[in-house]
C-alpha cells in the first residue's frame, strides 16, 4: 500500500513539474505547432494566433487576345513565393490561366483552405486590370480575355469580374484574409475614403474577421512592363519597411499605408487600399508575425500549375525541309538537311550557304492551314520576302492576313515588333 501511495506521488509530482515547466515558459501549448502563428498585443499577451497560413499566387504574363506581354511576372511571383514562404505559408501557384483555369484555381483554393477560421489567407494576382462604367465595375484579365475596346463583349465573357471576387471573399470563414492585386482599377472599387496616418496598435480588434484588398494603381493607370508594387511589397515584409509602428507586426493597414507612399515616388501609380463593405468582416487586421528564428519553413509549394510539357524531340532525318540558324545566329532560314551526326545536323540553305547546327537551332518545317492560326498559336514569320524567319505569335486573323506579334528578345525582326502575313509565310512551332 505504501509503495502504491508512493508511485501516485511520483506520477503527480511529474505532472505539477510539467504544468510549471509550461507555465514559465510562458508559450501556451498550442503556439508550440508547427504552422501556428501566434498574435500577441503591446503588453505581450497573447490575443490570437493562426492555425495555418496559405497563399494563392496567380500571374498572367503571356496574353494571346491583344493585350500586352508582361514577361517580368514570373519572376516577380517567385520572389514573392519566397518571401511570404519565410513569414510560414505554403504556396499555391498558377501561371497564365485562361478564364476557366482562373476561375478554377480560386475556387478550388478556397475549398480546400476556405473554411478552417483560424487559417489565414493571401491572394496575390499580377496581370492587367481593367475599370468600366466610370470605376463601378473592375475586372481582372485571364490570358484569353480580348482588348474590350476591339470586342467588348468577348471581354466580358472571359473577364473577371471583382464582384465574383467580393462573392468569395463573403463566402470564405477564415478570419482574416488579404487580396493583393498588381493591376489598376479604379478606386471605387474598394477604396476607403481615407487611411489613418499612422495604424493602429496590435490589439483585441485585430483579431475580428477582415477582408482587406491593395492594389497597385487605380483606373487610367499603366502597369508597367516591370513591377514596383510587387517589389516594394517584397521589401515592405523582408526587410521590415511595412513595420511603421516598429512593434514587431505588419499588418494589412500598415502595408497599405506603406505601399501608398512608396510607390507613387518611382512611377505613377497609386496604390489603392480597403476592406469590404461589409462591417462584420471590416473590423478586423491582416497580421503577419514576426519570424520566428529556427522555425523550419513549410515546403512549398503545395501545389503549383505544371509547367509547359518539354518540346518532344525533333525526329529529323536527311532529307528534311527545316528552318536552321546561319553564321551569326541571329535568324532563321530555309533548307534541307544532308546528314545527321551526335545530334547535329548538316543543313544545305536555299541561298547555297551550307553549316553544321546544333538540335536546338534546327526546326521542321510545318506549313499551317487556315484552321491551325487562332490567335496566340506559336509560329514562324518570314520577313524580308521569306529570306529571314523569326519566331512570333499570331495576334490577329483579318481576312486571311494574319497579325503576328514578334519575340522582343529574338534578335532577328524587323524594325517593327507586328508584322503581317499570309498563311504561306507563317510556320508552326511548338
Amino acid at each position: 500500500m505504501a509503495l502504491k501511495l508512493y508511485i501516485r506521488a511520483v506520477h503527480l509530482g511529474i505532472v505539477v513539474l510539467l504544468l510549471v515547466c509550461v507555465v514559465l515558459s510562458g508559450q501556451p501549448l498550442k503556439a508550440q505547432q508547427r504552422g501556428v502563428a501566434v498574435i500577441k498585443d503591446t503588453t505581450g499577451r497573447e490575443i490570437g494566433f493562426y492555425k495555418n497560413s496559405y497563399a494563392l499566387l496567380i500571374g498572367v504574363s503571356d496574353y494571346t487576345a491583344g493585350w500586352p506581354d508582361l514577361e517580368s511576372i514570373p519572376g516577380e511571383l517567385q520572389a514573392v513565393e519566397k518571401v511570404l514562404r519565410d513569414f510560414g505559408f505554403k504556396v499555391v501557384m498558377h501561371l497564365n490561366p485562361d478564364r476557366q483555369k482562373l476561375e478554377d484555381a480560386m475556387q478550388d483554393f478556397i475549398n480546400e483552405y476556405g473554411f478552417e477560421p483560424q487559417n489565414r489567407l493571401l491572394f496575390f494576382f499580377s496581370g492587367h486590370g481593367e475599370t468600366r462604367l466610370e470605376g463601378r465595375k473592375g475586372y481582372l484579365v485571364p490570358a484569353d480575355a480580348p482588348v474590350p475596346a476591339k470586342d467588348e463583349k468577348g471581354f466580358l465573357q472571359k473577364a473577371l469580374p471583382m464582384s465574383q471576387i467580393m462573392a468569395w471573399a463573403r463566402l470564405i470563414e477564415a478570419k482574416h484574409v488579404l487580396f493583393l492585386f498588381d493591376s489598376c482599377f479604379s478606386g471605387t472599387v474598394f477604396k476607403q475614403k481615407s487611411l489613418p496616418p499612422m495604424p493602429p496598435h496590435i490589439s483585441i480588434l485585430t483579431t475580428e474577421p477582415v477582408r482587406q484588398f491593395i492594389t497597385a494603381g487605380s483606373a487610367g493607370e499603366a502597369v508597367p512592363a516591370n513591377s514596383v508594387f510587387t517589389p516594394a511589397f517584397i521589401d515592405g515584409l523582408e526587410h521590415g519597411l511595412a513595420d511603421l509602428d516598429k512593434d514587431g507586426y505588419i499588418t494589412g493597414t500598415e502595408l497599405g499605408i506603406y505601399l501608398q507612399g512608396k510607390v507613387p515616388r518611382h512611377v505613377r501609380q497609386t496604390p489603392q487600399f480597403g476592406k469590404i463593405n461589409d462591417y462584420e468582416l471590416s473590423r478586423g487586421d491582416f497580421v503577419f508575425p514576426p519570424i520566428q528564428p529556427g522555425v523550419s519553413k513549410p515546403d512549398s509549394p503545395v501545389e503549383k500549375s505544371p509547367d509547359p510539357p518539354p518540346p518532344s524531340v525533333q525526329a529529323i532525318n536527311p532529307g528534311d525541309r527545316v528552318l536552321a540558324s546561319w553564321k551569326e545566329k541571329d535568324c532563321l532560314y530555309l533548307g534541307d538537311v544532308i546528314e545527321s551526326k551526335d545530334n547535329k545536323y548538316y543543313v544545305q540553305y536555299d541561298f547555297s550557304g551550307d553549316a553544321w547546327v546544333g538540335e536546338d537551332q534546327v526546326f521542321l518545317y510545318k506549313p499551317p492551314s487556315l484552321s491551325d492560326l487562332a490567335p496566340g498559336t506559336k509560329v514562324f514569320v518570314g520577313l524580308e520576302s521569306g529570306s529571314k524567319w523569326a519566331p512570333g505569335r499570331v495576334k490577329e486573323n483579318r481576312n486571311g492576313q494574319f497579325l503576328v506579334k514578334l519575340d522582343e528578345k529574338y534578335p532577328c525582326r524587323s524594325q517593327k515588333h507586328q508584322h503581317w502575313a499570309t498563311v504561306e509565310m507563317l510556320i508552326l512551332r511548338k
